[in-house]
């Protein structure tokens, strides 16, 4: 009695095509994420423009935020007592 041939794939297990695509849709969304985190890093850490008064400090703690630059005071409330902040955004 001849038996036929088994086929080279009956060991491995057969993968479910719907199974497949949402592997790779995982992963595609995965490293989107990845890509995302790392672009907001590097704008944080090598940008030379403040987005916010936590890129300030020192004797300028403020940030201009549409010119990007760190200054001592954008408004009169940055200032000391008895100080209002001038155009050029120091306390006078």
């Amino acid at each position: 009695m001849d038996f036929p041939e088994p086929s080279p794939n009956i060991w491995l297990p057969r993968r479910n095509t719907a199974t497949q695509t949402l592997s790779v849709v995982v992963v595609i969304i995965t490293l989107f994420v990845v890509a995302i985190i790392i672009y907001l890093m590097y704008r944080r850490v090598y940008s030379k423009k403040c987005l916010s008064n936590a890129y300030c400090g020192g004797l300028t703690p403020t940030c201009n935020k549409t010119t990007g630059v760190c200054s001592e005071c954008q408004s009169s409330a940055d200032c000391q007592k008895g100080f209002i902040c001038s155009t050029a955004n120091t306390c006078v």
